[in-house]
């Protein structure tokens, strides 16, 4: 019981799994400082907003140049902020674009103001003497801020089901079949804390997206009570909106294709 903290015991005859996922944080140092944050829910979203109100932020750095941080880029700029976005990787959305559409994307951004620095690996956060964060460390750079946005990705929440013997699947997300059946006959699991199959290559994926959640949900609720509903698995979708332009991707990217073993032509 969330108001009293009293546990109690409570028989099923179906259950449901859907622990979603948590922001993923890099153990560095001065990881927790204050004005570090991250973005899952409309209460982070509104902590956010809130500090960059309350602070006067005005330099920001976003820590992954992924859907949240690209998105979250925007939403600083236009309320004024000179936003920085620092990424491991050599290039934005990379883990989903190829590198030519991903250039197109990377002006766009530039010529909006934000600053991209790449290939740039996060080494800690150093802040004042009131525990505030004050500086990004990179492996290059020493970037100034007031506020820092920790988008890197999300890992399921799985102890729960882990606990429960239930299989877990290469992903290290909770196994499920097509009707979203955990290894339990009884259990269903749905969302960010299971994986999928893609439809091209038929391999097990994390693909945590609230669309697909949505669709795990309509199933499982078919599916529980008395249905036989099928999901059979995602096709790599995802849209955005970056400024001016809308992005999208769907099925393989060239790295994956080839990857998979696709003969890839472009």
């Amino acid at each position: 019981n969330l108001k009293t903290g009293q546990g109690a015991v409570i028989d099923y005859d179906k259950l449901v799994l859907a622990t979603g996922a948590t922001p993923i944080i890099p153990p560095v140092e001065g990881h927790n400082l204050k004005g570090i944050f991250t973005l899952k829910t409309v209460e982070d979203a509104d902590g956010i907003l809130g500090f960059v109100a309350s602070q006067k932020v005005q330099k920001a750095v976003i820590v992954g140049a992924g859907l949240i941080g690209i998105e979250a880029a925007e939403a600083l700029v236009s309320r004024g902020v000179n936003v920085t976005v620092v990424d491991v990787l050599h290039w934005v959305l990379q883990t989903l674009l190829d590198a030519e559409v991903a250039a197109l994307l990377t002006r766009h951004l530039e010529e909006k103001g934000v600053s991209l620095l790449l290939s740039q690996k996060v080494l800690g956060f150093e802040g004042d003497k009131g525990g505030k964060v004050r500086w990004v460390v990179t492996e290059k750079d020493r970037v100034e801020t007031d506020i820092v946005l920790l988008a890197i990705g999300v890992r399921p929440n799985v102890k729960l089901a882990q606990d429960a013997g239930l299989a877990m699947g290469t992903s290290g997300a909770i196994s499920v079949n097509d009707y979203l059946d955990t290894s339990d006959p009884d259990i269903y699991a749905g969302g960010d804390c299971v994986e999928n199959t893609s439809l091209i290559t038929g391999s097990k994926v994390y693909a945590p997206m609230g669309s697909t959640a949505n669709k795990h949900g309509r199933t499982i609720g078919t599916n529980v009570t008395g249905g036989r509903d099928r999901f059979p698995g995602v096709l790599g979708t995802i849209l955005l909106k970056a400024f001016d332009y809308n992005v999208g991707r769907v099925g393989l990217s060239e790295n994956e294709a080839r990857e998979a073993g696709f003969e890839v032509v472009t």
